[in-house]
């Protein structure tokens, strides 16, 4: 007599829905999926974190510390006895660092020395700021840190003349690009 045999099929759970949405410094990775996940994060061929989500928590990951305007790629492996496959990837790039905008000059002048206030917007809060003021002959007048706020006054009396500013940010230790040059009389 031949002995009964059986056969039967491990399935391994998968990574379903997987979804990046990128922020300026941040990454939110979100999926359907009720077991563990290893999420691992990549800029080029490098691996720059690991996170381990287990079935307790939701299915999300959030991946922090990141450069904007840069690609990065991450991949979700499902854990399937003891190892994790089924590896599902998504490339995404963080957004660039926006420009200051609305950036409003007023110079006033008595008796040949003048003083200038400058204001601006920006899209993000926490950030700090840096102001440059030159001569329109691109002699430089003062280069000034004003933290976070969105002003900036000159603290040495111009000369009456033409000069030029323009106004940096810098969010979470990251430097957006500079305004064009704004000129002012």
């Amino acid at each position: 007599s031949v002995p009964a045999t059986s056969s039967f099929v491990i399935s391994c759970p998968t990574i379903a829905g997987m979804e990046v949405t990128p922020a300026y410094t941040s990454a939110t990775v979100t999926w359907s999926n009720t077991e563990e996940v290893k999420a691992e994060l990549y800029k080029g061929d490098t691996l720059k974190a690991t996170q381990v989500i287990t079935s307790a928590q939701p299915d999300t990951c959030i991946f922090t510390s990141l450069t904007p305007n840069t690609t990065y790629k991450v991949r979700l492996s499902a854990k399937c006895g003891g190892d994790y496959v089924g590896a599902t990837e998504r490339v995404f790039t963080t957004p660039s660092l926006p420009i200051v905008e609305n950036v409003q000059i007023a110079a006033r002048y008595e008796n040949r020395s003048g003083s200038v206030e400058i204001t601006w917007d920006y899209a993000l809060d926490l950030a700090t700021y840096q102001v440059e003021v030159q001569t329109s002959a691109d002699s430089p007048v003062e280069n000034k840190q004003t933290g976070s706020t969105k002003s900036y006054d000159n603290e040495s009396p111009l000369e009456v003349g033409s000069y030029q500013a323009r106004i940096q940010a810098t969010y979470q230790g990251h430097e957006a690009g500079w305004t064009e040059w704004f000129p002012f009389v």
